[in-house]
């Protein structure tokens, strides 16, 4: 199915994991604050420690826009994270990420598993690369992205992964077990999207 690269991508031009930034917005996003309202917030507490309050806009847009997906489940996701441990906490955020931008599903499922076979396997330098060659024949437009976004893109994945513990660091690449936990277990079924479990587990 050919696919629409803004879908396909979704926020990851903007951001990446966005951990700690989301934590601290967590009690906020259940307030349906408007746009003049976030950026009065930012103006007083700069909640994010950011520069600017154009980059604390920025983050937020992106984190409000992942949990867009949630609809009605929006507030118990939120209460299930303010409640969670690291582990679940990443777990979770890469399901917001995932379902945002199915590309990271696609570069897990189609680069990660052909490489958990072998232990302590690393991805090549050019895993990306390849991917995105073999991407361009189901999102051909893809290719309206310049090189050096493709690869900025690239490398925001390989963070959110590294973040979530599929790899030892962001320079070697190798990959490492994760058990998906029980939390995530069970969003999947809420979200009714148990087809994504054979995306998460990653055992070498």
């Amino acid at each position: 199915m050919i696919q629409n690269r803004k879908n396909y991508v979704g926020s990851l031009t903007s951001g990446a994991l966005l951990g700690v930034e989301t934590r601290l917005l967590l009690p906020y996003l259940r307030l349906d604050l408007l746009e003049k309202e976030w950026e009065i917030l930012f103006e007083k507490e700069n909640l994010l420690q950011k520069k600017t309050v154009n980059t604390s806009m920025r983050y937020m847009r992106t984190i409000k826009k992942r949990f867009a997906v949630l609809g009605d489940h929006r507030n118990e996701f939120i209460e299930d994270l303010i409640n969670s441990d690291r582990e679940e906490f990443n777990q979770l955020i890469l399901l917001l990420i995932i379902l945002n931008s199915p590309i990271v599903a696609d570069f897990m499922l189609n680069i990660i598993k052909q490489h958990t076979r072998f232990i302590d396997e690393a991805l090549s330098d050019n895993a990306w690369s390849e991917f995105i060659e073999d991407r361009l024949s189901f999102v051909p437009d893809l290719a309206e992205y310049s090189e050096s976004t493709l690869k900025k893109i690239g490398a925001t994945v390989i963070n959110i992964l590294t973040e979530v513990g599929y790899f030892n660091n962001t320079k070697e690449k190798k990959l490492q077990t994760v058990y998906i936990t029980d939390l995530l277990k069970k969003w999947l079924r809420i979200l009714n999207k148990e087809g994504l479990r054979e995306v998460f587990e990653c055992t070498m």
